[in-house]
């Protein structure tokens, strides 16, 4: 009887085995057909596609919507922002199949969003407008985008964070269309408003998918052998509207219409040779006669690093467009020149940090710095240390520069203040006095 009762039991545990070796075959074979069908790799991280393809269908559409109400111009450029999130969507799509890819492969992949961040960047330094706060707040807004290059060791937070600072920069021109439209015109009040919604959006996605940098695939594909993304999945279809109305702005469900087609360019001569661009300079970064760090014309790179082993160092940082740049150590004095939407962040500098001919960038010091200069720049940054906020900043022919320094105490968040453009001079006792113009509210 107990030989019976053993021969039960091992029965009983052959075939249990058996049931969950059929399992894990089924469920290989399973996952071989959905790798095949879909180009997938088993285990993707397919959620971070479907949680920013929410913001395409919802808080994108509805910066659309809202713009139509506002002006040309303004829908122009969020229709611009809409096509920059769709490029972005394939750098997602690739982080969700594929593994960390190269330098250049990262390039390529950010050139489409990088083209619609310069034309809006283009428009807003353009000649001024009726629109002018509402295109500098899209611009500076789309900084946002280039998350996509925060470096895994920039610390937990960084996409996040990186979103935020950018978000920030736009909020300035926020502030300036809702002090002028607050009464007069909620059209334009709505649009801010969706904005600012959309880079919630975009921050709260950042934080919960790439809190700590990009998350690629470890496991994935290179990018090489990854065909291309699919389109994102349609919005769902708005109820039909009286004729000669759009679908209510913020909808859920609306559907803003579909641009026009762009026209073909005009003929021209039959020999005329199209104009060849300029030839891209080679990026630079090298140490120069063991004294001089130079940083040069460098385009959406978010790694670049400057390890300085002396204090008599320097750092001239030139023509570098979408960078982010790290000076680890104690160096001289740093240069910025001729520099767009490039952030740099450093120790200390024992002489000065000056920045001259910039347009939207961001320097960040962590340590000490005694002197600051800003000549002839548009949209300018400048986050203090605690250690720092007794520095000299010394600004000329420039607009838009902004400071950022600690609050009170390190529990209390940044306190931002804007430097003075416009003055008001008169003669006292025979003396110019000049101060800062003051403006009262009405």
């Amino acid at each position: 009887m107990q030989n019976t009762d053993s021969v039960m039991d091992r029965l009983e545990k052959l075939v249990s085995r058996l049931e969950q070796f059929e399992c894990r075959v089924t469920a290989s074979a399973v996952a071989t057909d959905i790798h095949a069908s879909t180009g997938a790799p088993v285990g993707s991280g397919s959620d971070i596609v479907t949680a920013y393809d929410e913001i395409l269908s919802r808080q994108v559409e509805h910066v659309v919507d809202t713009a139509k109400a506002v002006s040309d111009a303004v829908l122009e450029v969020s229709e611009a922002l809409k096509r920059a999130f769709v490029e972005e969507r394939r750098i997602v799509y690739a982080m969700a199949h594929c593994k960390k890819p190269s330098d250049n492969e990262m390039q390529a992949l950010l050139a489409p969003v990088a083209r619609e961040i310069d034309a809006v960047q283009a428009k807003a330094s353009g000649r001024r407008t009726k629109e002018e706060m509402h295109l500098k707040l899209a611009a500076e807004a789309m900084g946002a985008l280039s998350w996509v290059c925060c470096p895994p060791g920039a610390g937990a937070g960084a996409p996040p964070r990186h979103v935020e600072e950018a978000q920030q920069g736009a909020l300035f021109y926020g502030n300036k269309i809702l002090m002028e439209h607050r009464r007069t015109g909620p059209e334009h009040v709505a649009w801010v408003k969706a904005v600012q919604e959309l880079f919630d959006a975009l921050k709260a996605y950042a934080k919960e998918f790439h809190k700590s940098g990009p998350s690629w695939n470890a496991g994935g594909v290179p990018l090489a052998e990854l065909g291309e993304a699919p389109a994102p999945p349609a919005a769902p279809p708005a109820a039909k509207a009286p004729a000669g109305r759009a679908p209510a702005a913020g909808a859920p469900d609306a559907v803003p219409a579909k641009p026009p087609a762009a026209k073909a360019p005009a003929a021209g001569p039959p020999d005329a040779a199209p104009a060849k661009p300029p030839a891209a300079k080679a990026p630079v970064l090298e140490l120069r006669d063991r004294r001089r760090w130079v940083v040069e014309n460098h385009d959406g790179d978010g790694g670049l690093v400057v390890e300085a082993g002396d204090p008599k160092q320097s750092v001239y940082v030139y023509g570098c467009r979408g960078c982010t740049l790290q000076v680890r150590g104690k160096v001289n004095a740093i240069t910025v020149d001729k520099c767009e939407r490039t952030g740099v962040v450093f120790e200390s500098a024992v002489a000065s940090c000056e920045a001259v001919n910039c347009r939207a960038v961001q320097l960040q010091v962590t340590g000490h710095c005694g002197t600051f200069a800003v000549d002839k720049c548009d949209g300018l940054r400048l986050f203090l240390s605690r250690e720092s906020t007794g520095a000299d900043i010394v600004t000329a022919k420039s607009s838009e520069v902004i400071i950022v320094a600690p609050g009170a105490t390190d529990e209390d968040d940044m306190v931002e203040q804007p430097v003075p453009e416009q003055f008001v001079s008169r003669l006292e006792g025979g003396r110019l006095v000049t101060a800062p113009a003051s403006h009262s509210a009405a």
